[in-house]
Parts: structure tokens; C-alpha cells; sequence
């Protein structure tokens, strides 16, 4: 517990144990919110800048994917929707400790719900330094189309 004052007499050993005990609440305090945020961050997984772009005849999707291979990736298409897995696996030297990550540790994933109908054999992605671009070229609507209509010969058994 802190001690703010001792028979309202202030003296230096009072100060020096004041600002220790505050140094070692804010360290405690410091060790308590880093292991919550990494319990949220597997919990949830980590987020990742993206954006979609709609162009003339496909779409882009763009996604930035720092430390990860693009063995680690996996995109699939399902109907309308994309889908966008990363993982990412981070070696540390034996006893090093982690204070803080720059960048969303752990797995990852993403999923879009696209505007349009898209072509998905013709669908491509590419990786580099960290950036996967996937190229959805959009679905060439069907105009009117011809039906041949054919007779049914009943004379034949």
C-alpha cells in the first residue's frame, strides 16, 4: 500500500520509498496489460491493414502481411466471399524475452464479402515483401442467348 505521508512529516527516505513503491506498481501494472493484450490479440488475431479496390474489369484486394511467408498463406474463394489466412511463426534466440511486438504477432485471417460476382478460374495472387495482392476478374454478365428448341419424335418406342 502506498504511503503518502508518516505523521505529516516529510523526509527524504519517505520520498525515495514513495517513488519506489510507484516504480513498482507501474511495473506490475506494465506486465498485467502486455500479457491481457496478448491474450486478446490470440484470442481475436491480429488485424491487418487491407483494402479493396474496384476497377473497370476486376477487382484488387491488397493486404500487408509483415513476417509471413507466402508458404503461409492460404486465399480461397466461396461464392461471394474471400478468405485470407496467414501464419506467421516467430523464432526468438533461447532466453529471449519479448517486451513488445511492433507488428501483429500469431495467425491471422481475413474474409471479404465481394461486390460483384467474380470469374474464380481465372482469379490470381502474388506476394511481395509482405504485401498479397489478389486479382479477382469480374464475371462477364451473360447477355441473351439463343435456345435451340428441339422435337421430341413419340413415333419411336
Amino acid at each position: 500500500m502506498l504511503t503518502l505521508y508518516r505523521d505529516w512529516g516529510f523526509g527524504a527516505p519517505d520520498v525515495t520509498r514513495w517513488f519506489a513503491e510507484i516504480d513498482a506498481a507501474e511495473r506490475s501494472l506494465k506486465a498485467a496489460l502486455e500479457t491481457r493484450a496478448a491474450r486478446l490479440s490470440d484470442a481475436c488475431g491480429a488485424t491487418v491493414r487491407h483494402v479493396l479496390h474496384d476497377q473497370d474489369d476486376a477487382l484488387v484486394f491488397r493486404t500487408e502481411l509483415p513476417g509471413r511467408s507466402p508458404e503461409s498463406v492460404e486465399v480461397t474463394l466461396e461464392a461471394d466471399t474471400l478468405t485470407v489466412r496467414a501464419a506467421a511463426a516467430r523464432a526468438f534466440p533461447e532466453g529471449y524475452v519479448v517486451r513488445h511486438h511492433g507488428r501483429p504477432a500469431g495467425a491471422s485471417s481475413q474474409r471479404i464479402s465481394l461486390p460483384c460476382a467474380v470469374d474464380a478460374q481465372a482469379v490470381t495472387a502474388t506476394f511481395l515483401r509482405g504485401v498479397l495482392t489478389v486479382t479477382l476478374p469480374k464475371a462477364v454478365p451473360g447477355g441473351p442467348r439463343r435456345i435451340p428448341v428441339t422435337t421430341i419424335d413419340r413415333s419411336t418406342p
